[in-house]
């Protein structure tokens, strides 16, 4: 659903591009955008802060599990 979530937003909230660039069926989007709603509400695709606001979550998160990736220096290890 994030996956869906972020090409609906870069896509401009624009439902055919999203399921176009998805590769899915309109319909098939729209169930996941309602299952969306029902997590987070409705306004982060009709208000345009709450859809900056949802995709800066977006960008955290891709970030944060991108530092989950990075090996973290141990504090007894040397500073190179």
């Amino acid at each position: 659903m994030i996956r869906t979530c972020e090409i609906f937003l870069q896509t401009g909230r624009r439902p055919r591009d999203a399921s176009q660039q998805l590769h899915i069926h309109t319909n098939t989007l729209y169930q996941r955008l309602a299952r969306i709603d029902s997590l987070i509400g409705s306004e982060w695709r009709h208000d345009p802060e709450r859809a900056l606001e949802t995709q800066i979550a977006l960008q955290l998160l891709r970030v944060a599990r991108t530092m989950d990736d990075v090996p973290q220096r141990n504090d007894s290890d040397p500073i190179a």
